[in-house]
């Protein structure tokens, strides 16, 4: 539990920039899909299609209307 979502964020963000599995997905710039896609060859997720749901997500409509 984190007193706020910026603890959240920010131990998430620590989590990835000190683990060496992740280091590919930071390097993905502002690519979302490609930040899913190398979190998963790191090991991050155990669904085998994590890169392909998120893709599915930042493609649809749905998400696009929220930007």
């Amino acid at each position: 539990a984190y007193d706020s979502f910026e603890h959240s964020f920010d131990d998430y963000a620590n989590f990835l920039q000190t683990s060496e599995r992740y280091q590919n997905a930071l390097k993905a710039g502002d690519d979302a899909a490609m930040f899913a896609a190398y979190l998963q060859k790191g090991g991050y997720a155990t669904d085998p299609n994590y890169a392909d749901k998120i893709s599915n997500i930042l493609s649809s409509k749905w998400f696009k209307s929220l930007l």
